[in-house]
């Protein structure tokens, strides 16, 4: 990566987005709606689910997170509360070998300690591009996806980083990409692009290293877990598609579809849905099947996994920021004029918009975080051929 000092406007910038986040977390605590309620009782925020089901791991239960009914009751009587807590585990069985190592602690404390791991990885992971601490640990904490993650106690500092590193190391250290590839399938609807890219480019080594990953884990879980958790696991997913379809959660997913569903319906929503989803697809698999700066077809791939899915919650747009540092951060090719990066630090913050514009926050910042890096590309062609493979590691 081409180095220099630090752009210290940049930074004031990434210091006021962490600086809002942690006044209105304050806010939200001391007004009793973060991590305890005014009367000192806990909030069953959504870190809950993974908490208890720690314990379930530890008990040698582990399939019973996916029994809905019992899980909610279960967790109920871990924190004292009077009736079920309506969280739910929608992931995959080796999501659960991140369980146990938070639950001896209590369900605030562990909550606590697992977004400081896993902001902390997204800061290390950053760091492999930026080169520089100040400027990652800023970023990881900046944004609105920053805020819902650390709000709702969830895991968009874990995927994150796990999507950053992975490109980070692609070019020089692809089997060592490909294990972070094959981690992320803990949350496999944020990597449905990433074998578009890996294929169009011919990373084989990444795939297989991905596909080996992916499958150990499996193996793993079957063998850990439990038999026959993943027959478990499937056979959840379709109480799970009706849940996610029954429209109480619509205000918070952020997609195309989720924008559709409550107006026009299923149908429609599928299919307006399915040509963006196509169309994000092709563009990401141009921009990697032509020679062209790896920091600007990574951020064009983070761009367009928050695009694909049909169902994303704000805390998943943490990636919006790494996406953002790829392309004011580059170092080759064209820059970005003033308004673009101003655009790039309001798509950080869109996912806070959710309660103005609902599901379009994040797709719309998603979107522009997109366009710019098309043409980016398309500005880098007209001046001529330069290095795909940008040395990050």
């Amino acid at each position: 990566m081409n180095g220099g000092n630090p752009d210290r406007v940049d930074l004031v910038f990434w210091a006021l987005l962490a600086a809002a986040n942690a006044v209105a977390l304050i806010i939200l605590w001391q007004t009793g709606w973060w991590l305890y309620r005014l009367d000192g009782s806990p909030w069953a925020h959504d870190y809950i689910a993974q908490w208890a089901s720690g314990f379930r791991v530890l008990s040698g239960n582990a399939a019973l997170v996916y029994d809905w009914a019992g899980h909610s009751a279960y967790q109920a009587r871990l924190i004292g509360a009077p009736k079920p807590v309506e969280l739910y585990v929608f992931y995959p069985p080796h999501f659960l070998f991140t369980t146990p190592a938070f639950a001896w602690l209590g369900h605030v404390q562990a909550s606590l300690a697992f977004l400081l791991v896993t902001a902390s990885a997204y800061a290390a992971s950053l760091y492999l591009w930026v080169r520089n601490w100040e400027k990652a640990a800023l970023v990881a904490v900046a944004g609105g996806g920053a805020f819902y993650s650390i709000w709702w106690t969830q895991n968009g500092f874990l995927t994150a980083a796990l999507f950053t590193a992975g490109l980070a190391f692609l070019n020089r250290r692809p089997v060592v990409a490909g294990i972070f590839f094959g981690l992320l399938t803990i949350k496999p609807q944020l990597g449905l692009l990433i074998p578009v890219a890996l294929l169009v480019s011919g990373n084989w080594r990444a795939i297989v290293s991905a596909t080996v990953t992916f499958l150990l884990l499996a193996i793993a879980a079957e063998a850990f877990l439990g038999e026959g958790i993943w027959e478990t696991f499937f056979t959840s997913i379709s109480e799970a598609s009706g849940f996610l379809q029954s429209g109480n959660l619509w205000f918070k997913q952020q997609s195309l579809f989720a924008l559709l569903f409550p107006i026009y319906g299923p149908g429609v929503a599928w299919v307006f849905h399915s040509i963006l989803a196509l169309t994000v697809a092709a563009i990401v698999a141009w921009m990697w099947c032509n020679r062209g700066s790896h920091w600007n077809k990574s951020s064009a791939l983070m761009s367009a996994s928050l695009l694909v899915t049909p169902y994303l919650y704000p805390y998943d747009a943490v990636l919006l920021t790494a996406a953002a540092v790829m392309l004011l951060y580059e170092g080759h090719g064209p820059t970005l004029s003033r308004w673009e990066r101003v655009l790039v630090f309001l798509c950080c913050l869109a996912p806070m918009a959710t309660r103005f514009i609902y599901s379009a926050a994040v797709p719309l910042a998603a979107l522009i975080l997109l366009y710019i890096a098309v043409h980016r590309a398309k500005v880098g062609e007209r001046i001529g051929p330069r290095d795909a493979a940008t040395s990050i590691t």
